[in-house]
């Protein structure tokens, strides 16, 4: 009786030991299952289940914020400059793979800080959603100009000219002038998409001497990074183009033609320097178009005394369909404003204009 007992209590506390392990173990996987976790401000985030409720901000930065948006809803571009500061240990590469869906443009990178071309849904975003986002202010050196800058009547005077050699030379040389060399640095960047040289960059001064095309001083001349401008003693030479020996037997075999046939429709190519206007700020675009269209009238004007017609003007790349006789096609050989030519063998049903004064 006693064996019967002692087994039957046995029995029963390896019951009641294994039923407390199975209750404990249930009770620990439960909460592991629904663990509840908290960001960085606190609040509770479930493990399948992102923040969805706006970052708390301070009244500063929320009005930083809205300043912006404000800013970026009346620009003509739809895009403001701001500088972004991120918490420390943010991987700068993982932020921005958040901003792919967005207009957003990186223009530099200082690790935590960032400058950046942000779009109003860009900024709401990281208004509301982003919690790397520490800080945020408005970049005011080397923003997104939407007005050229005021200038001095010498100034102005000064810009003029350099387009206008430029224009009939292919390209000019001056000394321009930023306020820091942060800036001129930017600018540099910023002048890449056009026809530009560096000649000199000096150590003690902000200022840089290049060699550029028309569109690049148009540039220049509506940007606020620049604050002076002077011509270059050493002027870029007027000389004849340099072209190849098949490019010059091309000419002359033009020539042969149009003096056999009176005049030949013929696709010139000018000497602005072009970048597709798909890769250009509205800025820039705008100076590319306005140095087109210089060379362009330039181009026309020297055909005047000649046998030409215009069959089609280009705004948006530097190109003319003309009919020429072989004299106009002589003096194109020996310009600088002419980069190439080709011979149209199709017809282009368009009004023609007699180029006259």
């Amino acid at each position: 009786m006693k064996k019967v007992t002692s087994l039957l209590v046995f029995c029963l506390s390896f019951g009641f030991i294994g039923s407390f392990l199975s209750i404990n173990a249930a009770a620990q996987q439960k909460p592991f299952d629904n663990q509840v976790k908290t960001d960085k401000k606190g609040r509770q985030m479930n493990n399948n289940q992102k923040q969805t409720t706006p970052p708390v901000r301070p009244p500063e930065e929320v009005a930083y914020f809205q300043q912006l948006i404000e800013q970026a809803q009346n620009s003509p571009i739809g895009k403001v400059r701001a500088t972004v500061g991120l918490r420390m240990y943010v991987v700068t590469t993982e932020f921005l793979k958040q901003l792919e869906p967005f207009n957003v443009t990186l223009v530099s990178n200082y690790g935590n800080y960032l400058t950046l071309d942000l779009d109003v849904a860009a900024l709401i975003y990281l208004r509301d959603f982003a919690d790397d986002v520490v800080t945020i202010r408005p970049n005011r050196r080397g923003y997104i100009q939407t007005e050229p800058p005021p200038r001095s009547p010498q100034q102005a005077a000064v810009f003029q000219k350099l387009i206008e050699r430029a224009t009939a030379n292919g390209t000019a040389q001056a000394i321009t002038v930023t306020r820091n060399f942060a800036d001129r640095e930017e600018l540099l960047r910023q002048l890449a998409p056009f026809q530009v040289r560096v000649i000199a960059l000096f150590e003690l001064y902000p200022h840089v001497g290049l060699e550029a095309n028309a569109a690049a001083f148009i540039y220049m001349r509506d940007s606020n990074l620049v604050t002076g401008i002077q011509e270059n003693g050493l002027a870029f030479p007027t000389l004849p183009p340099v072209r190849s020996p098949e490019e010059l037997a091309y000419f002359q075999r033009l020539i042969a033609r149009a003096t056999a046939n009176g005049e030949v429709r013929v696709i010139v190519g000018l000497n602005t320097g072009f970048a597709p206007e798909g890769y250009l700020t509205p800025t820039q675009r705008a100076a590319q178009r306005e140095a087109i269209s210089l060379v362009q009238d330039e181009i026309l004007r020297r055909l005047i005394p000649y046998q030409a017609t215009l069959i089609k003007r280009y705004a948006d790349v530097p190109y003319l369909v003309l009919e020429v006789d072989a004299a106009a096609i002589n003096l194109m050989m020996y310009s600088r404003l002419v980069l190439k030519i080709r011979e149209n063998r199709v017809k282009i049903q368009i009004q023609k204009s007699k180029i006259k004064y």
